[in-house]
Parts: structure tokens; C-alpha cells; sequence
């Protein structure tokens, strides 16, 4: 299936080469990159005295269901040092499933479209390189739509 967005972030080390090593580790699951947005650099959050973050969205295809992806997901996480400790910590990636085409899911391990990527310039930048007319299944606004609400809110 195409149509699946996820978002990639992190604070620990040389991100952008970890995001290279994800998409491979990624390849290797058979979950396919189709698209890469640009990266952007943001504050961390809730505490801005922490390294800032790199973030980044992919467009991939994955024949599985939602709840596999996010295995082999937290997988390459595990796999590129990510330790799960404390909510927020500095991390060496983070990857998220904000979108799954027009699917609304709601499991007890997973949540999508994501519940917080309209509220985050970090998730709408990348997203709006990507498809800026994609339609949030929620929501009915475009993901440029969302952008423009959270800069001029």
C-alpha cells in the first residue's frame, strides 16, 4: 500500500546520517521509501535547552498491516540506539506513522493519523514538501491548510 507517511526525528548524534541508515534498514524490511522530504531543524520539545532536533517525512509502501509496520519500525529504532526511557528524551531517532492513506486506527499500540501532527510545525513542514493537498482524514484540511493555521494561530 501506498500512502503512508511517516515522520523521522532526532537529537543524538549525527541525525542525518542515522536517517540514512534508517531508509536502508528500512529498505531491508521491505518497507520501500518513495519520497523524502527536505530535513528541518527544530527546538526541542517541551524542553529547548535539549540539542535540537532534525526532522524529515517519507512517503513508503508496505504490503503489512499498520500494527506490523510499527514492529519492524521500533525495530530500526532499537537498532540505530534508541533507548525508550522517559516521554520526550533525547533520542537518537524517533519514527512515527502520522498517516496511513485515508485509514483512521485507533489499536491499543497505535494511533493514526497521528493525534498531534496538526499541532506541530515540525510534522506539517516535512509533510507539505511532501503533499501539500493531502487531505487529513479527520480533520477535511489539507496539510497546507494545517500548516497556515499553526503559523498565523
Amino acid at each position: 500500500m501506498k500512502g503512508i507517511y511517516l515522520m523521522l526525528g532526532g537529537n543524538l548524534g549525527d541525525v542525518a546520517v542515522t536517517f540514512r541508515e534508517a531508509m536502508a534498514l528500512l529498505s531491508e524490511k521491505k518497507i520501500m521509501v518513495l519520497r523524502v522530504s527536505e530535513s528541518y531543524r527544530t527546538p526541542a520539545w517541551p524542553d529547548a535547552s535539549q540539542p535540537e532536533y532534525l526532522n524529515q517525512a517519507i512517503e513508503v509502501s508496505w504490503e503489512g498491516t499498520p500494527e506490523d509496520l510499527l514492529a519492524n519500525i521500533q525495530e530500526v529504532e532499537t537498532a540505530l540506539g534508541r533507548v525508550r526511557s522517559v516521554r520526550n528524551a533525547n533520542r537518537t531517532l524517533d519514527l512515527d506513522i502520522v498517516l496511513w492513506g485515508n485509514a483512521v486506527i485507533h489499536s491499543p499500540a497505535l494511533v493514526v493519523p497521528h493525534p498531534r501532527m496538526h499541532e506541530r510545525l515540525f510534522v506539517l513542514n516535512p509533510m507539505c514538501d511532501l503533499a501539500p493537498e493531502l487531505i487529513h482524514p479527520t480533520l477535511g484540511k489539507t496539510m497546507a491548510q494545517l500548516r497556515e493555521h499553526l503559523r498565523s494561530g
